[in-house]
């Protein structure tokens, strides 16, 4: 899961700092983020499609609909709410359901983080998503905090990176980078919300983190 940053600006307000796509980052491999492809041949993952829209910066995909566990957070200290939240919802995987249903890990763990008029963060949630075996009918939580919601068709835009990171400025920069490379193909994303993504076990082997905008036409 992504160690998430401080609260403040979420959106466009820091230093571009990319390394382009068709460029190479130098040293360890292990910063170039993990392949998608890999990650959810090991692990289950959204259903989800590329699509052809793409830029220096940038990758886009559909996330189909589907069943996810959420919990909102509370972002006055984040890192606390955000260690909450997330053993809210692994506790709901392990059994705190209904059903006592041990469910499968998933990737990847979002978040979703609120945003208002200044860019300035609101609110967040977290969410995991409900594997294959439990979507057409998903216990329901025991813990009032946690709620089952279904997410609708999304248009994602997303700028990946590997690598250990837990600096709020280095989230600032990957948010920027991308609100940039998206503004030089003339696609505006929705404004009020902006998401990270963790796919992979911090420390153990190659990591995949992502930040994420919503295409506005999907909101």
């Amino acid at each position: 899961a992504v160690v998430s940053t401080q609260s403040g600006h979420y959106g466009r307000d820091s230093k571009s700092g990319y390394h382009g796509k068709s460029g190479k980052k130098r040293g360890n491999c292990k910063s170039k983020p993990k392949p998608l492809d890999q990650i959810c041949a090991e692990i289950e993952c959204p259903v989800m499609e590329k699509l052809n829209i793409s830029g220096c910066g940038f990758e886009a995909r559909k996330v189909l609909s589907a069943n996810w566990i959420v919990t909102p957070f509370d972002t006055s200290d984040i890192r606390t709410g955000y260690q909450n939240a997330f053993w809210r919802l692994f506790k709901y995987i392990s059994g705190a359901n209904e059903q006592g249903a041990k469910i499968a890990m998933t990737a990847p763990v979002i978040t979703q983080w609120i945003l208002d008029e200044e860019y300035e963060l609101e609110g967040a949630v977290m969410a995991f998503y409900i594997p294959s075996a439990f979507q057409a009918n998903p216990p329901a939580p025991t813990d009032p905090l946690v709620h089952v919601a279904m997410w609708t068709d999304a248009i994602i835009y997303d700028r990946a990176f590997g690598g250990t990171h837990d600096d709020p400025e280095y989230y600032k920069r990957q948010f920027t980078s991308l609100w940039r490379a998206l503004a030089k193909e003339n696609i505006t994303p929705y404004t009020k919300m902006s998401m990270t993504a963790g796919y992979t076990r911090p420390g153990w082997g190659r990591q995949r983190m992502e930040v994420m905008f919503v295409d506005a036409g999907s909101m």
